[in-house]
Parts: structure tokens; C-alpha cells; sequence
């Protein structure tokens, strides 16, 4: 069932019993949220001092959460007594565990509270069942062994259910069995389910965790996930928590107050295969976390190869995937979520925003995966980069809805798709974005297209690079943008691609290099709303056509191909259209060479049109003419359909720019 959560109003949740539900399907939160919960980064700051600036709203996301109350739990135990070099510990809700002898191996055993101390070789199997509401077992074993848990349900009022102290652990979640394992708020141990050493999770039954105090599971090694059905109910800290995680396959479900999955201590996160779904609650909640030491340098990267992935963030300043070093998705199908706002984090003295995927290093997106990202919240990012990002394959559909986060007048955060500190490259696949309040791919030094298509749809510039000294370089691909901002003199109204109004403008263009923009090949069309926003803006630095079929609509010229240009170009202007008008360019022989369909009206219209036949000679425009047309090749751009009546404006072309109507501005 879906529960409806008022983010601002998530509160503090009472106590569950002993054992949570086996089921998904239930109806409440069921997670109990903890102070400092998620202070391990020392970045949270309890004193009151992260603000939000007044800027959250309520939002309303549903999401399937765990429920408080608990059900049976069905073991369903397997019959294992063929197991060799296996001691078998039997759990009892009414009297005393009980624990087979091996060579090699005591034991201690006070109620269900079990002590397991070995000097045996390497291979020894454990083997659980039974249940207990007040039990616990700890291994000291000099070598590594194999824990079966073979429909087990143990919870401990005052510490960890199981615990191994020393080595290396492989976890086998018998088929067909349910087990569970339950601590309290009063435990003083690191986990429910923890082991010193290095876990490795397989078996295709299913294990439920709840951990009230702190982690579900923990290791001080890393946690490799080849198989098995882990169910993480409830974390006060992080569901999955270890110095590396590797995940190969099994189904896994976290719900957390801190992160689903943390690779401490400069770990890095490697996923190939597996079913994940992830829903952190906290300030900082991250779905996905890497870190990195600031004695040493290191730092742990994200690897994702293959997957399936549903990461939803309620929390403030929340990431979906964030690493320290870089991130690299080379497969896998994505549902990145991230509902909260933006916070003023009084220790790092600066805003930190929600943000699905936010990575200190490079970012590499490429082959053919399926990314999703959806953002609400104030100040959100889709995409966040330090570094470079590159886009070399795959689908990456991008959308933010919130609006710009402000702590202060020095001190705000705007909400962007994909942002990059350094240049961001695409080479190939599908990028499909979306902003509603603000840029939507930016970068601070340099975009380059070579292939592939790009879609952006924004509130402010759809493309932008902010360094004076960077550029945008088309080489290739389909690329359109439709930029949203204008304010109706009449009004002052605005308009934006996710709706909604405010009187806010600024002048939002197309594409906006503050340093330069240079078009060699593939397809380029921009529309803009009018005055004083452009299709293309360099700041009159150059603009420079090579090849390619270039179409841009604005409300002003203030930017026009330069004189070194190779192809020919024509900045057409005067004329008012609107939404559902064609324009036609066709040569005095009557072919066309192209037709484009207005998305919108703009009144004083200004167009940039450049076309690789386009070359000396005479030339018409038409427009408001009645068009039959073929097949669209890209949006609002067609090459054949008959076109009929409509408004001829005859001229010659005889140089690299030719001004056709009303043209007051020369560019570089």
C-alpha cells in the first residue's frame, strides 16, 4: 500500500514489536527516527543551525513503506542434518537454546544468549533455526566459517543478534526460509547483524533486519551480495553498512533514516546484478555512499554494471548516489528520486542541495542503461559533478521541479538538471531534460555534442557554460532546446516548462556560452520565448557555423554567426508567429530545404537558419502558409510536405551572414 508522507511533518514514530512484517505490502512508516543518527560525517549540526531558509514546502510523496506491526514469522527450517563439520544452535521461545558439539568448538549457553568459541580449520558450518525474543550468539573463531541461517528469529534487548569478533563469515539464507533478526534502542553495538570480518551473503531465502540502535548490517571488511532475499524493515542509521559492498544478484529492500548503502573507510561500491530498492528518511539520508579519507587521499568510487535500482531520498540535502571519487554506470535501469530541500550545513559553512547523483570525481555514463531521475525539492539537482561527465550511451532522462533554495542573498542554490564544475561531453545515447526553475545542462568550462540526442527543456538557459573563457561545440547528434523564461510585459507573468507563474525574469536564452559557440555537423534547433532572449548567446564572442542544420528562434540578435564561418547562414527578423505557423526556406529552383513548425508564439521574432545547401544565390522565406508535412525529422524540422500560400519575403544570398527583415545586431 502506498503511505502519503508530509515531509515537514514526518515525525518520530513509536516503537515496533520484536518482529517485523515478512510482508511489503503494508500501510505505515515504521521507521523510528533518531538524533544524530546520521552524524558519522560530523557534517550534521543539531544546534539548530541547519536552515532551510524558509524555502520548504510540503510535499506529498508516495512511497511504499515497511509497516510498524508484525506479523508471524513462518521459518519454515530445512531439514540440513547431512551438513558436515556442522554445529547446530536451535533457538526456543520458552526454554534454553541448545547447541550440538564439534571438535574444536565450546560453547556458552545462558537462556537463548549463545557464545560460540572456536580453534577449528576453516569450513566450519553454523547452522541457526528456532526463535527467541530475548537471545543473542557471538562466534571468536580463529578461521572463517559458514553461518546457515535456517529460519532464525532472534531479537536482543540490549545488543546485536548475531555477532562474529574476529573472521570472515559466509552467510547462506537457506532456500525457502524466513529469518529474522531484531535489536533495540537501548543496544550499545554497531549493527544487528555484524561481523568484524568480511560477510558474503548467498542462499535464496529471506532475511528481515531491524535495527533500532544503529545499522541493520555491518561489517569491518567489506559485504559481498551474490544471492538471497535481504529485507532491511528498519536502520536508525545505515541499512547496509560495511568498508566495501559488491553486489552480484538477490533482491534487496532498505529502509533507513542514513544511508542503504555505505561503503566506509574509502570502500568502494561495485553492482553488476541484483534488484534494489532503497528509501532513506534522514537529513543526508544518501541511497548510495562512498567516501574518502582526508589523511590519506583516498577515496571509494561507484561502479554499477548491471541492476535494477529504485532509490527514493526524503531527507534534506539527501543524494541518491554520491561518491567522493568517481562514478561509472555502464548498465542497469534507474528510478533515482530525491524529494528534499537544499540546508544550510553550519559546518561546511556552505548550502548543501538534494541531488540524485553527486559525485566529487568524473562521471562516466555509458553502453546502454536506463537512468531516471526525478527531483522536488528546493535547490535539487538531477546531476552533480566536480569533475568531468561524460554520456556515451544509454537513456538519461532528467527532471527537476523545485524551485531555487535561498539561505541568504550570499547563499542559495539554484535547482539544475546537470550541472558540471568541468566540461561535460556526449558522445552517443539519449539525454532527455527537464528544469523547471532554472538552467538545465550547465557546465563551468565547456559542453561538447558529438552525437547522440539532447533535449532540454528549461526555465532559464537550456544550455550553458558560465567560464568567459569556455565553449559549446556541436560536432553531431540532434540537439534541441526550448527555453521557457519570458516575462509578458502585459502581465509580468512568466512561464515555465512545469508550469506555474510568479512574475519571476531573468533573461533565459537557449544556448548560452559566455565564451564561445561553435556548430560543425548534426541538427540543432532552439526556440525561444522572445525579447530579450536569444536562441544562441556568446556574449558577441564568436559564433561559428561549419556545418549542420542549424534552426534558432529568440526575441533578439544580440549574437550572429561570425564572418568565418564556412557555411552560410541567414538571421531573419520582423515577423510575429504563432504556435502551429510554418516557415519555409526554399531556393529559387522552389525546392525546399526546410520547413520548421513554431512551438509557440513570439511576437517581433528573431531566427538564425543555416543549412549545408545553402549557398549563394536567391532565396524565399515563407511563412503562415498552409503545409501538408511529411515526416518529422526532428522536432518541428521537416525536409519534404507541400506548403501552399502564406507570406513570401524574397532575398540574395551573397556572404557568410545574410540579414533578412528586421536584423539590428552583428556578431563576432
Amino acid at each position: 500500500m502506498k503511505a502519503k508522507i508530509i515531509l515537514c511533518c514526518l515525525a518520530f514514530l513509536g516503537a515496533a514489536a520484536f518482529f517485523p512484517s515478512c510482508g511489503h505490502d503494508d500501510d505505515s512508516l515504521g521507521l523510528e527516527r533518531q538524533d544524530n543518527a546520521n552524524n558519522d560525517d560530523g557534517n550534521d549540526d543539531d544546534s539548530g543551525n541547519d536552515d532551510d531558509g524558509g524555502n520548504d514546502d510540503d510535499l506529498d510523496v508516495d512511497v511504499d513503506l515497511p509497516s510498524d506491526t508484525d506479523d508471524e514469522l513462518v521459518t519454515n527450517s530445512q531439514d540440513l542434518s547431512s551438513l558436515n563439520n556442522a554445529v547446530f544452535i536451535v533457538f526456543s521461545s520458552s526454554g534454553s537454546a541448545s547447541v550440538s558439539e564439534l571438535e574444536n568448538v565450546t560453547s556458552t549457553v545462558n537462556g537463548n544468549h549463545v557464545a560460540i568459541t572456536s580453534t577449528a580449520n576453516a569450513g566450519v558450518s553454523y547452522v541457526l533455526s528456532g526463535v527467541t525474543a530475548d537471545g543473542s550468539i557471538t562466534f571468536t573463531c580463529d578461521n572463517k566459517f559458514n553461518l546457515y541461517l535456517n529460519g532464525v528469529g532472534i531479537a536482543n534487548s540490549s545488543g546485536a543478534a548475531i555477532n562474529s569478533t574476529q573472521k570472515a563469515v559466509s552467510v547462506i539464507i537457506q532456500d525457502n526460509t524466513q529469518n529474522r533478526l531484531v535489536d533495540s534502542e537501548m543496544s550499545g553495538d554497531k549493527a544487528v547483524f555484524y561481523s568484524k570480518g568480511k560477510m558474503d551473503f548467498s542462499g535464496n531465502g529471506l532475511l528481515e533486519v531491524r535495527g533500532k540502535a544503529k545499522h541493520a548490517i555491518s561489517s569491518g571488511n567489506e559485504i559481498s551480495i551474490a544471492d538471497g532475499n535481504i529485507y532491511v524493515k528498519e536502520a536508525a542509521n545505515d541499512a547496509i553498512h560495511g568498508d566495501g559492498i559488491s553486489i552480484t544478484g538477490g533482491t534487496i529492500a532498505t529502509y533507513s533514516t542514513g544511508e542503504g548503502l555505505d561503503a566506509d573507510d574509502v570502500g568502494s561500491v561495485d553492482i553488476s546484478g541484483g534488484t534494489l530498492t532503497i528509501v532513506t528518511t534522514g537529513q543526508k539520508g544518501h541511497g548510495i555512499k562512498t567516501s574518502s579519507d582526508a589523511t590519506t587521499g583516498n577515496k571509494g568510487a561507484v561502479r554499477i554494471s548491471g541492476g535494477t535500482f529504485d532509490i527514493t531520498t526524503l531527507g534534506a540535502a539527501a543524494k541518491a548516489i554520491s561518491s567522493d571519487s568517481d562514478i561509472s554506470i555502464s548498465g542497469g535501469k534507474f528510478e533515482l528520486k530525491t524529494a528534499g530541500s537544499a540546508i544550510y550545513d553550519a559546518t561546511e559553512r556552505d548550502v548543501s542541495s538534494a541531488t540524485a547523483i553527486k559525485c566529487d570525481g568524473n562521471l562516466l555514463i555509458e553502453n546502454n542503461p536506463e537512468v531516471t531521475i526525478r527531483c522536488s525539492g528546493s535547490g535539487g539537482k538531477g546531476i552533480s559533478v566536480d569533475g568531468n561527465f561524460v554520456l556515451s550511451g544509454g537513456t538519461l532522462n532528467v527532471a527537476t521541479t523545485g524551485n531555487t533554495y535561498t539561505y541568504s542573498s550570499s547563499l542559495t542554490s539554484s535547482p539544475k538538471a546537470i550541472k558540471a564544475d568541468g566540461n561535460i561531453t556526449i558522445n552517443g545515447g539519449t539525454c532527455i531534460v527537464s528544469s523547471a526553475y532554472h538552467e538545465g545542462i550547465e557546465s563551468a568550462t565547456k559542453i561538447t555534442i558529438n552525437g547522440g540526442t539532447v533535449e532540454a527543456t528549461a526555465y532559464d538557459d537550456g544550455i550553458s557554460v558560465s567560464s568567459s573563457s569556455g565553449s559549446v561545440v556541436i560536432n553531431g547528434g540532434n540537439v534541441y532546446v526550448y527555453s521557457a523564461n519570458h516575462s509578458n510585459s502585459s502581465s509580468g507573468s512568466s512561464s515555465r516548462p512545469g508550469g506555474g507563474g510568479g512574475g519571476m525574469s531573468k533573461p533565459g536564452d537557449g544556448i548560452d556560452a559566455n565564451g564561445t559557440i561553435t556548430i560543425t555537423g548534426g541538427v540543432v534547433v532552439v526556440s525561444n520565448s522572445g525579447s530579450p532572449d536569444e536562441a544562441f548567446d556568446c556574449d558577441t564572442r564568436s559564433f561559428t557555423i561549419t556545418g549542420g542544420i542549424v534552426i534558432g528562434v529568440g526575441g533578439q540578435h544580440s549574437t550572429l554567426p561570425a564572418n568565418s564561418s564556412s557555411q552560410y547562414s541567414i538571421a531573419y527578423g520582423g515577423a510575429s508567429v504563432s504556435a502551429g505557423d510554418y516557415i519555409q526556406l526554399k531556393n529559387s529552383s522552389g525546392k525546399s530545404l526546410l520547413v520548421y513548425r513554431m512551438p509557440r508564439a513570439v511576437s517581433d521574432m528573431k531566427m538564425i537558419l543555416s543549412h549545408p545547401d545553402l549557398t549563394e544565390g536567391s532565396y524565399t522565406l515563407v511563412s503562415g502558409g498552409d503545409y501538408t508535412p511529411g515526416t518529422e525529422e526532428f522536432h518541428g524540422y521537416y525536409t519534404v510536405g507541400d506548403y501552399s500560400g502564406g507570406t513570401s519575403t524574397p532575398f540574395t544570398v551573397s556572404s557568410t551572414v545574410t540579414k533578412v527583415g528586421s536584423v539590428s545586431s552583428g556578431g563576432g
